[in-house]
């Protein structure tokens, strides 16, 4: 509390180089709760450095990611994450799927990629400006990706594969899937049914698929 108080008669900016990190993963949970809350009360910033990319979402109200000494982006937690501006910022900041290929141009459902991944063009709703041709990027967090033995009732972005792989994370479990080309992704799915069973196991042939708004057009 006196430390509160010399702050608040003091206001000046508070850097916290990872201070978390000797914590157990409740006590810091709870922990970048009350970091948050204390900040909000003071009203002075917190620079927070972090190399944990979830702690750094949950805490922050802007985030700086920086490569080799410089700043890539600075936003939101939720535009690091969902709006990234390049292939990086992507990678770093949590799980992601990155589908490369060529740019095919747009039409009614959004921006046309081919790429090697898919028998058939894939889409994303994101428009570009780039001349058709261009090799461009998909990027797709796992969350957003459905999965499921049965084929899709629509007429894009489907993939088929094998399940390789399982994590079982409580409210969620993690698939890794193999595509027919031998490329693996990733989709996680919420466990929104109490069960000892997995509804999808080891070896099952299973559909990926994702609406086109939720893939994120990258140009680099």
């Amino acid at each position: 509390m006196s430390l509160a108080l010399e702050l608040i008669k003091q206001p000046k900016v508070l850097l916290l180089d990872e201070p978390l990190g000797a914590l157990d993963k409740k006590l810091r949970e709870q922990m970048q709760i009350e970091l948050r809350q204390l900040q909000q009360q003071l009203g002075i910033t917190f620079v927070f450095v972090t190399h944990d990319q979830e702690e750094a979402m949950t805490v922050s109200s802007r985030i700086g990611v920086m490569d080799s000494g410089k700043l890539i982006q600075v936003a939101t937690p939720t535009q690091i994450y969902e709006a990234p501006i390049n292939r990086e910022v992507a990678d770093f900041m949590g799980d992601v799927n990155i589908f490369k290929g060529i740019y095919k141009g747009q039409d009614e459902t959004g921006t046309q990629l081919l790429s090697e991944d898919s028998k058939s063009i894939i889409y994303a709703t994101q428009k570009v400006d780039v001349p058709v041709g261009n090799r461009i990027w998909f990027a797709l967090r796992p969350e957003k990706l459905e999965i499921t033995r049965k084929l899709p009732e629509v007429d894009f972005n489907i993939l088929k594969g094998k399940i390789e792989d399982i994590g079982y994370g409580g409210s969620f479990s993690t698939y890794h899937v193999k595509l027919e080309n031998g490329r693996q992704l990733t989709a996680i799915s919420a466990n929104r049914e109490r069960t000892a069973e997995h509804h999808l196991t080891w070896g099952d042939e299973v559909y990926l698929h994702w609406a086109p708004h939720s893939a994120v057009v990258l140009l680099s």
